[in-house]
């Protein structure tokens, strides 16, 4: 088992997975599913291993600190609530600016919408400073040039 105790280790870390979860995912083999749908019975499985690499890199990038990272994993028009992209990334790197940020995805669902697209519901615990809050995070997915990016997302107080 590997250890990464150190800041920086941890800092490597979380870029080389972001980097890796945010490449095109190689196409998998495709099967004509019965019902005559092209979704395919065996690339289901894979996607789903490639949504939990993502969110797994983008929960690192988020408890690091990464911003630029982190904000690889929206779509290149998410603007969350603000008036725009540039209004949510400036609040988003202020938040992340904080020190020793902890985030825990609990039961995870991933429900597949089609080949590119899926929805994606958890439990999310996350503490920042004195800060410290629990509620039900929804996330839609698509992929974007071979990558899965947020699109949108929500999150409900209390869970």
């Amino acid at each position: 088992m590997v250890f990464w105790n150190t800041h920086r280790q941890r800092r490597l870390l979380a870029l080389a997975v972001a980097a890796f979860a945010c490449l095109p995912a190689a196409a998998g083999p495709r099967v004509l599913a019965i019902d005559g749908t092209s979704a395919g019975l065996q690339a289901a499985p894979q996607r789903r291993g490639e949504i939990e690499q993502m969110l797994q890199a983008w929960k690192l990038a988020w408890e690091l600190g990464e911003a630029d990272t982190y904000l690889r994993f929206y779509a290149p028009d998410f603007r969350g609530d603000a008036r725009s992209r540039a209004d949510w990334e400036r609040t988003r790197r202020a938040r992340l600016a904080r020190r020793r940020i902890s985030v825990e995805l609990e039961s995870l669902r991933i429900r597949l919408l089609g080949d590119s697209e899926a929805e994606v519901s958890f439990t999310q615990r996350y503490a920042a400073g004195g800060h410290r809050d629990t509620g039900a995070k929804r996330l839609r997915l698509q992929r974007i040039g071979g990558a899965w990016r947020i699109t949108g997302e929500t999150w409900a107080q209390g869970s």
